[in-house]
């Protein structure tokens, strides 16, 4: 597991967890990529189990959970989403936006 800090909470804890996730954790005042991708996946599951979405707004979905992934890899990065479709999509930025006319 990458042990690289890429999040920080500065609230304190609950004394009793509120989340399963939470309990994961081994420290919840600083998440690993893995366990902030976790967060961010389940996260995006929980609104999936629950909203009756379709095509159109589960790749969209994906698109915020992937270019989440993108930001923690590349911090230092400009914040462009022409390079997060390239970069985790492999495809041209193009092709992405003509999946339900986004421009």
């Amino acid at each position: 597991m990458n042990s690289k800090i890429v999040a920080t909470r500065t609230e304190t804890a609950p004394a009793e967890p509120e989340h399963h996730v939470t309990e994961r954790a081994d420290d919840l005042l600083a998440l690993t990529r893995d366990e902030f991708m976790t967060l961010v996946n389940e996260a995006a599951d929980l609104v999936l189990a629950e909203l009756d979405l379709g095509d159109r707004d589960l790749d969209l979905l994906n698109l915020v959970v992937n270019t989440a992934g993108y930001l923690i890899d590349n911090p230092d990065a400009e914040a462009d989403l022409d390079a997060v479709i390239t970069d985790q999509y492999g495809i041209e930025p193009e092709e992405l936006r003509g999946w339900w006319d986004w421009s």
